[in-house]
């Protein structure tokens, strides 16, 4: 079985340099804790509750620098991508539909252009888990479009 489905694109132009804004970014978002999720399967409510004192804008799951890796092609660039989320959130939108595990973590790119402009690019957490139809998922994914959209005004701000 195959199915289309229309995902809006975000772009979202940087005012910050790039080393700047991927430093707040990085201070945003805890990197998440290997050792407290290899305790899921044998104290998940201790597991929850730490997840829940420390949740944020969530976690960084991931980060791969892009730009490096053009290193093997030419000249390094400015790229980082970043998976981010709360485990906490995903285990909410996958109980509601399994499905949903394919997009999470979410992935928010970061690079910077021939001009020096810096952009952030990530799918609408709600049109990606809205394919699935159902409301409640829907209702999760539009909260973090919101905190997602939070994430990246308040990188972007000077004071970090």
């Amino acid at each position: 079985m195959e199915t289309i489905t229309e995902v809006r694109h975000q772009v979202v132009r940087v005012q910050l340099p790039f080393d700047h804004f991927t430093r707040n970014i990085e201070a945003a978002l805890p990197p998440l804790d290997r050792a407290l999720m290899d305790k899921v399967g044998t104290e998940p409510g201790m597991v929850e509750a730490e997840l829940a004192k420390r949740h944020g804008h969530g976690f960084l799951f991931m980060q791969v620098d892009h730009g490096l890796l053009l290193t093997m092609v030419g000249a390094p660039r400015k790229a980082m991508l970043y998976a981010l989320g709360n485990p906490l959130t995903l285990s909410k939108m996958t109980r509601l539909d399994m499905r949903a595990g394919l997009y999470g973590p979410l992935h928010l790119l970061v690079y910077e252009d021939d001009s020096q402009q810096v952009f952030a690019e990530y799918d609408l957490p709600s049109s990606v888990f809205g394919q699935f139809g159902n409301p409640e998922v829907k209702k999760v994914a539009e909260f973090i479009d919101e905190r997602v959209a939070e994430l990246i005004a308040e990188a972007d701000q000077e004071s970090h």
